[in-house]
């Protein structure tokens, strides 16, 4: 939370929010939220996704980004399915 509101003084004064960007598995990242998420809230969550989807990303504000995305489903709809899509490699 307050990463979160320190990224928005910096957003609000013009200046470039840090990031910290390495390789992860988003995929990955994806189940462990979502299976946190449903063991917490009992609810009825889908994650549908290829194994392994790396790239280059800032881990922890995916992270605030999943986290939030479940929580805003449940409060406006009756389930929560996550889908990636098929995304080429490169050079394919």
């Amino acid at each position: 939370m307050i990463s979160d509101l320190l990224d928005v003084t910096l957003i609000r004064s013009g200046e470039p929010l840090p990031l910290r960007i390495f390789a992860f598995n988003l995929a990955e990242l994806l189940k462990i939220c979502v299976d946190e998420f449903a063991a917490v809230s009992g609810a009825r969550l889908e994650l549908v996704a290829p194994s392994e989807v790396v790239g280059n990303w800032d881990h922890d504000a995916l992270r605030r980004l999943v986290d939030h995305l479940p929580t805003n489903a449940l409060k406006h709809g009756t389930s929560f399915i996550v889908k990636l899509p098929r995304i080429p490699r490169a050079g394919s």
